[in-house]
Protein backbone atom coordinates (compact mmCIF):
# COMPACT_ATOMS: atom_id res chain seq x y z
CA UNK A 1 0.00 0.00 0.00
CA UNK A 2 1.70 3.23 -0.97
CA UNK A 3 2.50 6.04 1.74
CA UNK A 4 0.04 8.89 2.01
CA UNK A 5 1.09 12.31 2.00
CA UNK A 6 0.89 14.22 4.72
CA UNK A 7 -1.75 17.42 4.92
CA UNK A 8 -0.32 20.82 4.63
CA UNK A 9 -2.76 21.55 7.65
CA UNK A 10 -3.21 19.88 10.62
CA UNK A 11 -6.77 19.15 12.39
CA UNK A 12 -6.66 20.90 16.19
CA UNK A 13 -7.44 18.19 18.55
CA UNK A 14 -10.37 19.97 19.63
CA UNK A 15 -11.54 19.47 15.80
CA UNK A 16 -12.42 16.07 16.47
CA UNK A 17 -15.74 15.29 16.93
CA UNK A 18 -17.13 14.16 20.13
CA UNK A 19 -20.50 12.99 20.74
CA UNK A 20 -22.14 10.73 22.69
CA UNK A 21 -21.47 6.80 21.28
CA UNK A 22 -24.81 5.23 20.14
CA UNK A 23 -24.54 1.45 20.12
CA UNK A 24 -25.95 0.42 16.92
CA UNK A 25 -25.87 -3.38 16.00
CA UNK A 26 -24.82 -4.55 12.57
CA UNK A 27 -21.30 -3.80 12.07
CA UNK A 28 -19.49 -6.50 10.08
CA UNK A 29 -16.05 -7.25 9.24
CA UNK A 30 -16.01 -4.86 6.33
CA UNK A 31 -17.52 -2.81 8.16
CA UNK A 32 -15.07 -2.46 10.64
CA UNK A 33 -12.04 -3.00 8.75
CA UNK A 34 -13.26 0.04 6.54
CA UNK A 35 -13.66 1.90 10.50
CA UNK A 36 -10.05 1.03 11.19
CA UNK A 37 -8.81 1.85 6.98
CA UNK A 38 -10.15 5.69 7.72
CA UNK A 39 -8.73 6.21 11.29
CA UNK A 40 -5.31 5.03 9.69
CA UNK A 41 -6.12 7.24 6.73
CA UNK A 42 -7.12 10.24 9.22
CA UNK A 43 -3.92 9.81 11.25
CA UNK A 44 -1.52 9.95 8.27
CA UNK A 45 -3.50 13.31 7.16
CA UNK A 46 -2.67 14.40 10.46
CA UNK A 47 -6.35 15.22 10.60
CA UNK A 48 -7.92 13.51 13.64
CA UNK A 49 -11.46 16.15 12.83
CA UNK A 50 -12.09 13.36 10.11
CA UNK A 51 -13.06 10.78 12.55
CA UNK A 52 -16.08 10.83 14.83
CA UNK A 53 -15.10 10.28 18.46
CA UNK A 54 -17.75 9.29 21.27
CA UNK A 55 -17.31 12.51 23.82
CA UNK A 56 -15.76 9.68 26.31
CA UNK A 57 -13.66 8.02 24.34
CA UNK A 58 -10.04 6.76 25.59
CA UNK A 59 -7.35 7.20 23.41
CA UNK A 60 -4.09 5.78 24.08
CA UNK A 61 -0.74 6.06 22.64
CA UNK A 62 1.93 3.34 24.66
CA UNK A 63 -0.63 3.40 27.43
CA UNK A 64 -0.37 7.19 27.71
CA UNK A 65 -3.78 9.24 27.74
CA UNK A 66 -3.08 11.22 24.40
CA UNK A 67 -5.77 13.34 23.17
CA UNK A 68 -6.36 12.97 19.20
CA UNK A 69 -4.62 15.19 17.55
CA UNK A 70 -1.45 15.15 19.62
CA UNK A 71 1.51 12.15 19.83
CA UNK A 72 1.85 10.42 16.54
CA UNK A 73 -1.03 12.41 15.14
CA UNK A 74 1.32 15.27 15.15
CA UNK A 75 4.63 13.69 14.10
CA UNK A 76 3.80 10.68 11.37
CA UNK A 77 5.33 11.36 8.10
CA UNK A 78 3.05 8.78 6.23
CA UNK A 79 1.77 4.87 6.21
CA UNK A 80 4.02 2.34 4.30
CA UNK A 81 3.08 -0.97 2.77
CA UNK A 82 2.47 -3.08 5.62
CA UNK A 83 -1.38 -3.61 7.26
CA UNK A 84 -3.14 -6.36 8.53
CA UNK A 85 -6.37 -6.10 9.77
CA UNK A 86 -8.13 -8.13 12.01
CA UNK A 87 -11.65 -7.35 13.00
CA UNK A 88 -13.97 -9.13 15.48
CA UNK A 89 -18.20 -8.09 14.81
CA UNK A 90 -19.25 -10.04 18.19
CA UNK A 91 -16.86 -7.18 20.12
CA UNK A 92 -17.73 -4.64 18.04
CA UNK A 93 -13.61 -4.48 17.69
CA UNK A 94 -10.92 -4.27 15.34
CA UNK A 95 -7.25 -3.86 14.91
CA UNK A 96 -4.44 -3.06 12.97
CA UNK A 97 -0.84 -3.45 12.70
CA UNK A 98 1.07 -1.67 10.74
CA UNK A 99 4.36 0.05 9.42
CA UNK A 100 4.83 4.17 8.97
CA UNK A 101 7.36 6.67 8.74
CA UNK A 102 7.48 9.46 11.62
CA UNK A 103 9.99 12.46 11.09
CA UNK A 104 11.33 9.73 8.06
CA UNK A 105 12.31 7.21 10.44
CA UNK A 106 10.75 3.75 10.06
CA UNK A 107 8.08 2.79 12.06
CA UNK A 108 5.93 -0.31 13.56
CA UNK A 109 2.79 0.14 15.37
CA UNK A 110 -0.78 -1.56 16.28
CA UNK A 111 -4.19 0.37 16.53
CA UNK A 112 -6.89 -1.05 18.22
CA UNK A 113 -11.01 0.54 18.14
CA UNK A 114 -13.50 -0.13 19.90
CA UNK A 115 -16.53 1.05 17.84
CA UNK A 116 -19.98 2.27 18.95
CA UNK A 117 -21.84 3.04 16.05
CA UNK A 118 -20.50 4.84 13.87
CA UNK A 119 -17.88 6.03 16.83
CA UNK A 120 -14.92 5.13 18.44
CA UNK A 121 -15.16 4.51 21.73
CA UNK A 122 -11.40 2.98 22.55
CA UNK A 123 -8.32 3.89 20.26
CA UNK A 124 -5.37 2.07 22.00
CA UNK A 125 -1.84 2.70 19.67
CA UNK A 126 1.20 0.97 20.68
CA UNK A 127 4.36 2.80 18.91
CA UNK A 128 7.06 0.70 18.28
CA UNK A 129 10.29 3.40 17.33
CA UNK A 130 14.00 2.39 16.10
CA UNK A 131 15.69 0.72 19.34
CA UNK A 132 17.87 -1.88 17.86
CA UNK A 133 14.95 -4.17 17.88
CA UNK A 134 12.76 -3.61 15.21
CA UNK A 135 12.16 -4.50 11.42
CA UNK A 136 9.49 -2.03 10.20
CA UNK A 137 9.67 -3.11 6.43
CA UNK A 138 7.10 -5.56 6.02
CA UNK A 139 5.33 -5.72 3.08
CA UNK A 140 2.98 -9.01 3.19
CA UNK A 141 1.15 -10.61 5.71
CA UNK A 142 1.64 -14.21 6.66
CA UNK A 143 -0.54 -16.19 4.46
CA UNK A 144 -1.10 -18.79 7.60
CA UNK A 145 -3.02 -15.93 9.10
CA UNK A 146 -4.94 -15.53 6.17
CA UNK A 147 -5.96 -19.03 5.65
CA UNK A 148 -9.55 -20.29 6.25
CA UNK A 149 -10.29 -23.22 8.40
CA UNK A 150 -12.79 -25.75 6.92
CA UNK A 151 -16.49 -25.58 8.84
CA UNK A 152 -15.67 -29.19 9.98
CA UNK A 153 -12.87 -28.35 11.95
CA UNK A 154 -13.25 -24.56 13.39
CA UNK A 155 -13.58 -24.36 17.11
CA UNK A 156 -15.37 -21.82 19.13
CA UNK A 157 -14.39 -18.57 20.59
CA UNK A 158 -13.65 -19.96 23.91
CA UNK A 159 -11.38 -22.92 22.69
CA UNK A 160 -9.46 -20.32 20.55
CA UNK A 161 -8.49 -18.41 23.79
CA UNK A 162 -8.27 -21.24 26.14
CA UNK A 163 -5.64 -22.26 23.80
CA UNK A 164 -4.14 -19.05 23.20
CA UNK A 165 -4.04 -18.40 27.28
CA UNK A 166 -1.91 -21.87 27.44
CA UNK A 167 0.68 -20.09 25.86
CA UNK A 168 1.04 -17.92 28.99
CA UNK A 169 0.54 -20.11 31.22
CA UNK A 170 4.16 -21.67 29.72
CA UNK A 171 5.57 -19.23 29.96
CA UNK A 172 4.87 -18.02 33.36
CA UNK A 173 5.29 -21.64 34.40
CA UNK A 174 8.88 -22.02 32.45
CA UNK A 175 7.30 -25.43 30.93
CA UNK A 176 6.89 -25.94 26.98
CA UNK A 177 5.06 -28.67 27.67
CA UNK A 178 1.62 -26.71 28.76
CA UNK A 179 0.76 -25.30 25.42
CA UNK A 180 0.02 -27.20 22.72
CA UNK A 181 2.39 -26.22 19.92
CA UNK A 182 2.62 -26.82 16.37
CA UNK A 183 5.49 -28.49 15.40
CA UNK A 184 6.25 -25.23 12.94
CA UNK A 185 5.21 -22.76 15.40
CA UNK A 186 6.93 -19.69 14.69
CA UNK A 187 6.62 -16.22 16.36
CA UNK A 188 7.33 -12.62 14.76
CA UNK A 189 8.37 -9.89 17.43
CA UNK A 190 8.66 -5.92 16.31
CA UNK A 191 9.01 -7.95 13.04
CA UNK A 192 11.92 -9.57 13.56
CA UNK A 193 11.88 -13.34 13.49
CA UNK A 194 12.80 -14.40 17.17
CA UNK A 195 12.41 -18.61 16.61
CA UNK A 196 13.90 -20.81 14.57
CA UNK A 197 16.50 -18.05 13.46
CA UNK A 198 20.23 -18.85 14.06
CA UNK A 199 21.08 -15.60 12.40
CA UNK A 200 19.24 -13.71 15.21
CA UNK A 201 22.27 -12.57 17.97
CA UNK A 202 20.27 -11.87 20.73
CA UNK A 203 23.17 -9.00 22.59
CA UNK A 204 24.41 -10.29 25.71
CA UNK A 205 22.59 -13.59 25.26
CA UNK A 206 24.59 -17.29 26.37
CA UNK A 207 23.31 -20.31 24.69
CA UNK A 208 21.41 -20.55 21.18
CA UNK A 209 18.18 -19.75 21.98
CA UNK A 210 16.76 -18.16 19.01
CA UNK A 211 17.41 -21.46 16.56
CA UNK A 212 14.84 -22.76 18.85
CA UNK A 213 11.08 -23.11 18.27
CA UNK A 214 8.03 -22.00 20.51
CA UNK A 215 8.09 -24.96 22.39
CA UNK A 216 12.21 -25.60 23.05
CA UNK A 217 12.55 -21.59 24.07
CA UNK A 218 10.57 -21.91 26.82
CA UNK A 219 11.84 -25.45 27.68
CA UNK A 220 15.80 -23.76 28.03
CA UNK A 221 14.44 -21.50 30.24
CA UNK A 222 14.57 -18.15 27.84
CA UNK A 223 11.39 -16.64 29.40
CA UNK A 224 12.29 -17.12 32.98
CA UNK A 225 12.67 -13.77 33.46
CA UNK A 226 9.14 -12.86 33.16
CA UNK A 227 7.60 -12.98 36.56
CA UNK A 228 3.68 -12.26 35.48
CA UNK A 229 1.55 -11.98 32.30
CA UNK A 230 -0.95 -9.83 33.52
CA UNK A 231 -3.65 -8.67 32.78
CA UNK A 232 -4.49 -10.67 29.49
CA UNK A 233 -6.95 -8.64 27.58
CA UNK A 234 -8.48 -10.63 24.43
CA UNK A 235 -9.97 -8.58 22.28
CA UNK A 236 -10.66 -10.30 19.01
CA UNK A 237 -11.77 -13.79 17.76
CA UNK A 238 -12.25 -14.78 14.34
CA UNK A 239 -13.13 -18.98 14.03
CA UNK A 240 -13.05 -18.60 10.67
CA UNK A 241 -9.54 -17.85 10.12
CA UNK A 242 -8.61 -19.41 13.51
CA UNK A 243 -6.95 -16.43 15.04
CA UNK A 244 -7.36 -14.60 18.60
CA UNK A 245 -6.11 -11.16 19.19
CA UNK A 246 -5.42 -9.41 22.52
CA UNK A 247 -3.25 -7.13 24.49
CA UNK A 248 -1.14 -8.47 27.73
CA UNK A 249 1.12 -6.61 29.93
CA UNK A 250 4.26 -8.63 30.85
CA UNK A 251 6.16 -7.67 34.28
CA UNK A 252 9.71 -8.58 34.77
CA UNK A 253 10.96 -7.48 38.33
CA UNK A 254 14.97 -8.29 37.48
CA UNK A 255 15.57 -10.03 40.46
CA UNK A 256 16.59 -13.49 38.43
CA UNK A 257 20.43 -13.49 37.72
CA UNK A 258 20.67 -17.09 35.84
CA UNK A 259 18.81 -18.85 33.98
CA UNK A 260 17.48 -22.89 34.38
CA UNK A 261 17.08 -24.50 31.44
CA UNK A 262 14.57 -27.69 32.24
CA UNK A 263 17.51 -29.76 31.49
CA UNK A 264 19.21 -28.39 34.68
CA UNK A 265 21.55 -26.24 32.02
CA UNK A 266 22.62 -22.77 33.89
CA UNK A 267 23.89 -19.59 32.27
CA UNK A 268 23.72 -15.87 33.65
CA UNK A 269 20.70 -13.87 32.77
CA UNK A 270 21.49 -10.84 30.08
CA UNK A 271 22.23 -7.67 31.74
CA UNK A 272 19.29 -6.21 29.67
CA UNK A 273 16.65 -8.19 31.48
CA UNK A 274 18.43 -7.73 35.27
CA UNK A 275 15.95 -5.09 35.82
CA UNK A 276 12.21 -4.13 36.67
CA UNK A 277 10.33 -3.10 34.02
CA UNK A 278 7.11 -3.75 32.03
CA UNK A 279 6.65 -5.06 28.11
CA UNK A 280 3.12 -3.89 26.63
CA UNK A 281 2.11 -6.83 24.12
CA UNK A 282 -0.42 -6.74 21.23
CA UNK A 283 0.07 -10.67 20.24
CA UNK A 284 -2.04 -12.53 16.80
CA UNK A 285 -2.06 -15.87 17.85
CA UNK A 286 -3.13 -18.85 14.66
CA UNK A 287 -4.56 -21.80 15.44
CA UNK A 288 -4.31 -24.64 13.44
CA UNK A 289 -6.07 -28.16 14.52
CA UNK A 290 -5.93 -27.39 17.96
CA UNK A 291 -2.51 -26.08 18.69
CA UNK A 292 -0.51 -22.50 18.18
CA UNK A 293 1.29 -22.52 14.93
CA UNK A 294 2.03 -18.99 14.21
CA UNK A 295 2.02 -15.45 16.88
CA UNK A 296 2.85 -12.32 15.72
CA UNK A 297 3.22 -9.34 18.16
CA UNK A 298 3.87 -5.55 18.42
CA UNK A 299 5.66 -4.48 21.80
CA UNK A 300 6.97 -1.57 23.62
CA UNK A 301 8.71 -1.57 26.89
CA UNK A 302 7.47 0.47 30.03
CA UNK A 303 8.45 1.61 33.25
CA UNK A 304 7.92 -1.05 35.66
CA UNK A 305 4.25 -1.65 37.28
CA UNK A 306 2.95 1.19 34.67
CA UNK A 307 -0.73 1.08 35.31
CA UNK A 308 -2.91 -0.07 32.93
CA UNK A 309 -5.23 2.17 30.23
CA UNK A 310 -7.80 0.02 29.74
CA UNK A 311 -8.17 -1.85 33.12
CA UNK A 312 -9.40 -5.72 33.15
CA UNK A 313 -8.49 -8.97 32.00
CA UNK A 314 -10.82 -11.83 30.48
CA UNK A 315 -8.79 -14.29 30.63
CA UNK A 316 -10.23 -18.23 30.47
Amino acid sequence: MAGIAVAAAMASPAAAQTQPAQPQPGCDRSCLSGQMNRFLDALAARQPGRISFAVDARNTQNEMLVKPGDGLWATISGLKGYRHVLADPQTGEVAAFFNLEEQGEPVLAMARLKIAGSQIADSEILVVRNDGFLNAGQTQVNPDFLSVVPPAKRMTREQLIAITDTYFEAIEQGDGDVAPFHAKCNRVENGVQTTNNPQLAVPGANGPTQPMGCHDQIEAGVFNYITDISPRRYHIVDPERGLVFGVFRFRHDGTLTEVRGADGSVRPMIAAAKRPFDVQVSELFKIEDGQIKQIEAVMVELPYRTSDAFPGDNRP
